[in-house]
């Protein structure tokens, strides 16, 4: 979250009010980042398999609820306790992308870099879901060759996700798949606008023997017996109704945080002053836009 707000704080004279008609302040209800977004959308169809539980912190600023997923206790013990495999996972799938992209056109990958998975190219994206218009960042993994417009131009288009899967072998197989990776795959790419994931499918020992191309809009009719992409859609957007009707005290210092620890509940706190890890507006911010309160103010 705090890349987003330092993206804000150093372009919102500029690149913000340019997505705007002339005369008109920036019409956003919401700021947050991508993976806050797919783990909200995502939670209907993954409550009893894949991180289950969740934790919001939403704070009023200005007229904008800014919101992002921290680190519930669950995630923290599963960090703490991750696997020497799990580990290899994420291993295999930074190398993926390594071998996968270029710094130029046409050039050839850079194997020896040790920085490769501390990189990333981030883009903020201004978006609607039903009434609600939200900015957020989103990371992307690599931009196709010919495909790039121009600068501001909102055509997400030219970006690809890059993804790596076990190799099917069977039925079973196939459908924990669709039914538990696809949705969330789905969901991290619409939100981004990527049209295309590249899936590279490899052995237990983690060489990748062939790609399949993933359209990102056919999946949920490939998985519409698994998941459904207007349940989704749905969820989020009766969170942001509920977040809008909770989140109503205008005060960086002010907190309230969501859990999500059951199949149909999420519960709230109302923190003030609360410990670091729950803030979501540092000191900061909060003096950078102290004279620009009228950039986010939803014009009537």
């Amino acid at each position: 979250m705090y890349q987003m707000l330092f993206w804000i704080k150093h372009h919102h004279k500029s690149e913000l009010k340019s997505l705007d008609p002339p005369n008109k302040t920036s019409k956003v209800d919401f700021i947050t980042v991508r993976g806050t977004l797919q783990r909200i959308m995502c939670t209907p169809f993954v409550a009893g398999f894949y991180r289950n539980q969740w934790e919001v912190c939403a704070t009023k600023f200005n007229g904008v609820i800014y919101f992002t997923a921290i680190d519930s206790d669950l995630d923290l013990l599963e960090n703490e306790t991750m696997t020497e495999r799990h580990q290899q996972y994420q291993a295999w799938g930074y190398k993926f992308e390594q071998y996968m992209t270029t710094d130029k056109v046409d050039g050839k990958p850079d194997l020896t870099s040790k920085n490769h998975q501390l990189e990333e190219f981030c883009v903020v994206l201004k978006n609607a879901i039903n009434e609600y218009t939200l900015l957020y960042k989103a990371e992307i993994d690599a931009v196709i060759p010919g495909r790039h417009p121009g600068p501001g131009s909102g055509d997400t288009s030219c970006y690809i996700e890059l993804k790596t899967s076990r190799i099917i072998y069977s039925l079973d197989q196939q459908l924990k798949f669709i039914k538990h990776k696809m949705v969330t795959w789905w969901a991290q790419s619409y939100i981004a606008g990527i049209p295309e994931i590249v899936c590279g499918r490899r052995t237990a020992n983690g060489i990748v023997t062939s790609l399949q191309i993933l359209s990102v809009n056919c999946l949920p009719e490939q998985s519409k017996d698994m998941w459904s992409e207007e349940d989704c859609l749905n969820f989020c957007d009766k969170f942001l109704n509920f977040l809008k009707k909770t989140v109503i005290e205008d005060n960086y210092n002010v907190v309230y945080k969501f859990s999500y620890k059951s199949k149909d509940k999420i519960y709230y706190t109302k923190l003030v002053n609360p410990e670091l890890r729950y803030r979501v507006i540092p000191e900061w911010y909060k003096k950078a836009m102290a004279d620009v309160k009228e950039l986010f103010v939803k014009s009537g």
